[in-house]
C-alpha cells in the first residue's frame, strides 16, 4: 500500500497497557507508513501527547496511573491538544460506555478485538489531508 499522505509522515500515539496489543498495533501502523509512538499507561500517554502532538491517538480505556477517560478529557480540555483526534480502543461497548467515550471527547470507538482494516479506515478518515 502506498503511503496515504505523500510527502508527510503522520504520527500516531498508541496508549495501551497490554504489550501484545501495543506491539501488534505499532507494527501494523508502521507497516502502513505511520510514525508510531507508544505509552503503556495513561500518565505517560498524556505526557507524550502533550510533548509530541501526534496527528492521532489510539487510546485504551482501562489503563494504569490514569484511565483513558481522564486522558481524553485532559487532552480535549487543552487548546494545544484539543484538535488531535482520539480513537478509544476498548472491550467496553454498551450504550453507557459509548456515551462516556463521547463525553470524554473521543472521536470514535473501536471494539477490541479489532479489525486492522477498520481501524486504518477510521484513522485515514479522521486525519486531515
Amino acid at each position: 500500500m502506498p503511503h496515504p499522505f505523500p510527502g508527510k509522515q503522520r504520527s500516531i500515539l498508541v496508549v495501551d497497557d497490554e504489550r501484545p496489543v501495543l506491539a501488534l498495533l505499532s507494527e501494523y501502523l508502521a507497516s502502513k507508513g505511520f510514525n508510531v509512538l507508544t505509552a503503556r499507561d495513561g500518565q505517560s500517554g498524556l505526557e507524550k501527547a502533550r510533548a509530541a502532538r501526534p496527528d492521532l491517538i489510539v487510546l485504551d480505556v482501562m489503563l494504569p496511573r490514569l484511565d483513558g477517560y481522564a486522558v481524553a478529557r485532559a487532552l480535549k480540555g487543552d487548546p494545544a491538544t484539543a484538535p488531535i483526534p482520539i480513537i478509544i480502543f476498548s472491550t467496553r461497548s454498551s450504550a453507557a460506555d459509548r456515551a462516556a467515550f463521547q463525553a470524554a471527547g473521543a472521536d470514535f470507538h473501536i471494539l477490541k478485538p479489532f479489525d486492522p482494516e477498520q481501524l486504518l479506515a477510521k484513522i485515514l478518515e479522521l486525519l486531515p489531508a
